[in-house]
């Protein structure tokens, strides 16, 4: 278990900060193989070549001075953790805090536990002596009899999803952070899972944390399949409960109140595994009920509501064709949360990709059940066309008439050349409340050079809206530079700058690795209002977003590190033992443009569970980024977990992501999330 102690720091005490950045954790280099000067003697007869064998692939070296230092400890099973201390200076709202914490992140493999991974932070400020701490421990496969595993996660998660309900096209239900407890026992397709905690807030900066609240949750779920000639039956349900919770769905003279309240789910689903029908050929139904003790604006209580939505997709060679029935009551929410709801209709959508062409186009004919909204439709199409190796083209378009009445369209470009890849692009968006945005950006991914992976992106853009209109210039900047073997810097910044508001968020950090094993970090970082994400016009079956409120938060911490790896992976964690090994790490990503790419204006996600294999976990930090330090050599599966996500994105692939790792290399993947 990884323990945080905080140490608090008195109000009048001074931080001094010295810069340093995120070192190499492996430095790799070959093995120089010696061989022996020949004698002065006739030499003697020519003997048989011996095959070259390389004798560093079982082995990781850093590099002191310029000479390869071996200093893995390869005994064991494999085990990688890290320590941080840090100070920090902080600008919340205007008011001045010091503070002082700890973080640990680590995770092992056993025999007989499964594996094991956790993170845990704590920080303590001089403001009225008050700290934000979290911590989450995951156990993932612990072996019993008859081919059973447990997995438990402890700390900070959000309440479990069935994965019925997560791979639902188009209608998705919330789930909430928590600090408490999850477990699920499995065999083969079936599962059983449960959960209970309290209810909070997550914080980013400067380290993880929850700040707990009144209110707690608690779920129970069941989920089975049966295995077919021809594909497979998978069923579930799950019923969940929120009591004394802050929701927006519970309205009072003084603003958001509190309420009760339950939710039941039942999902259905066959596939079909058919050369004729392609690989994603399925058919799944399902149902949602709710109930709560809110009231609205006028003090009218919330009354219970149900939602029934049928969908399914057939894959006919280069073509796939989705489609979906649905009803869901007025009211309907899922918890502490509304849903998509008083809406009825059907929808479709198809797409086509050959080696040059993408096209994916849908439409959505909507009715309220109520009637307090005349029938219409939402209907949005995309197009990418490969012109050449280097050079794409590409349109969306999106038209709204339900409600509000809405079209927007997108034209983009994409090239690349010695320079490295560009993307210009143009939107367009009006709407009939006032609202319209002409936006002209360009987006630059640059050569790596020198070890340093550079992008950009500038934008000019007009709002128009009812509150004002303003005219503003947009930038954003993303460096990830080693500099020699122990230096590396990040930096990181997107922001809009207008005559009436600024918005922004920057972070920028220099590591300096002072051993093999200690670093030193400084960061400096900033949040200013909140950019607006949304589209001008979106589909009325997307999950509400919430709304947040504006943050003003600055600051800048230095951070001393130890961090460790040993032992070997065992299958099937990651190969044989004895297997070399690489590092693997990366960002999970909002992709704004779904064009799969990071680019340097996208926001990272931030708190959000990376699996390896299915058996290691980590957690996404302030940027989105993860980490795995040792890895064996050869091909691994990524898993994102979606629950942690913000509605409404989503991820493709059921958030699976195959990399390949080689020996002495360190790899690194983007996984972008895209709007449901």
């Amino acid at each position: 278990m990884l323990v945080a102690v905080g140490i608090s720091a008195s109000a009048n005490s001074t931080v001094f900060l010295k810069g340093a950045a995120l070192g190499i954790l492996f430095c790799l280099a070959p093995w120089v193989v010696a061989q022996q000067r020949p004698d002065a003697v006739p030499p003697p007869p020519a003997q048989p070549a011996v095959p070259y064998q390389d004798k560093v692939i079982e082995r990781t070296f850093d590099v002191v001075d310029g000479v390869p230092v071996d200093t893995y400890d390869s005994s064991g099973l494999l085990r990688a953790w890290s320590l941080e201390t840090f100070v920090d200076q902080r600008q919340i709202s205007g008011q001045s805090t010091q503070s002082i914490g700890l973080k640990a992140n680590g995770y092992t493999d056993t025999l007989h536990y499964g594996t094991l991974s956790g993170n845990a932070s704590l920080l303590k400020r001089d403001v009225a002596q008050d700290s934000d701490a979290s911590f989450t421990l995951r156990q993932i496969g612990m072996p019993f009899d008859g081919g059973w595993r447990l997995d438990n996660a402890l700390g900070l998660i959000n309440l479990p999803v069935l994965d019925l309900a997560r791979s639902s096209q188009r209608i998705t239900l919330t789930t909430p952070a928590m600090q408490g407890l999850h477990t699920q026992v499995r065999q083969g397709g079936l599962s059983l899972l449960a959960a209970a905690g309290r209810a909070g807030q997550v914080q980013g900066y400067p380290a993880l944390g929850f700040s707990a609240s009144q209110g707690n949750f608690a779920m129970a779920g069941l989920q089975n399949q049966l295995l077919l000639e021809d594909g497979v039956w998978q069923w579930g349900a799950k019923v969940a409960q929120a009591q004394d919770v802050s929701s927006v769905l519970a309205q009072t003279a003084l603003g958001q109140g509190r309420m009760d309240a339950q939710g039941a789910y039942l999902g259905l689903r066959r596939d079909w595994a058919s050369a004729n029908l392609g690989n994603e050929t399925y058919a799944q139904v399902n149902v949602v009920s709710g109930r709560n003790t809110g009231t609205d604006a006028g003090g009218i209580a919330n009354v219970p509501a149900s939602g029934l939505w049928l969908e399914g997709a057939v894959g006919l060679g280069t073509h796939r064709l989705s489609w979906g029935l649905f009803r869901l009551e007025t009211g309907l929410a899922w918890l502490d949360l509304p849903m998509a709801n008083d809406l009825q209709g059907a929808y479709g959508r198809h797409a086509w990709r050959t080696r040059q062409w993408s096209v994916e186009s849908g439409i959505e004919v909507l009715r309220s059940i109520s009637g307090t909204t005349a029938d219409g439709y939402f209907a949005n199409g995309t197009a990418r066309y490969q012109f050449s190796t280097t050079t794409s083209f590409g349109a969306t378009a999106s038209v709204r008439r339900y409600g509000i009445q809405a079209q927007a369209i997108q034209l983009y470009s994409q090239f690349s050349n010695e320079l490295g890849a560009t993307r210009a692009q143009f939107e367009w968006g009006s709407s009939d409340n006032g609202e319209r945005l002409v936006r002209l950006q360009l987006d630059h991914d640059w050569t790596q050079v020198q070890n340093m992976r550079l992008s950009t992106a500038a934008s000019m853009d007009r709002q128009f809206r009812p509150t004002g209109d303003s005219a503003g210039l947009g930038g954003a900047l993303n460096v990830d530079w080693s500099i020699g073997q122990n230096v590396a810097l990040s930096q990181s910044l997107q922001g809009r700058w207008s005559s009436d508001q600024t918005q922004y968020t920057l972070n920028a950090g220099l590591n300096w690795r002072l051993a093999p094993q200690w670093s030193l970090q400084t960061n400096v970082y900033g949040i200013q209002g909140q950019s607006n994400a949304a589209s001008i016009a979106a589909s009325p079956l997307t999950a509400p977003t919430v709304t947040t409120t504006t943050n003003n938060d600055s600051g800048i911490f230095a951070l001393l590190r130890y961090d460790e790896s040993a032992g070997r992976a065992r299958a099937p964690v990651g190969g044989r033992p004895g297997t070399a090994a690489g590092r693997l790490a990366g960002s999970v990503f909002l992709d704004d443009n779904q064009n799969g790419k990071r680019e340097a204006g996208e926001q990272g996600a931030v708190n959000v569970t990376v699996l390896l294999n299915g058996r290691f976990a980590v957690q996404t930090d302030a940027q989105g980024r993860f980490e795995f330090p040792y890895v064996a050599a050869g091909a691994h599966v990524l898993t994102v977990i979606s629950d942690n996500l913000p509605l409404p994105w989503g991820l493709v692939k059921d958030g699976r992501t195959e990399v390949r790792v080689f020996t002495r290399d360190s790899v690194s993947v983007d996984i972008g999330a895209v709007r449901q």
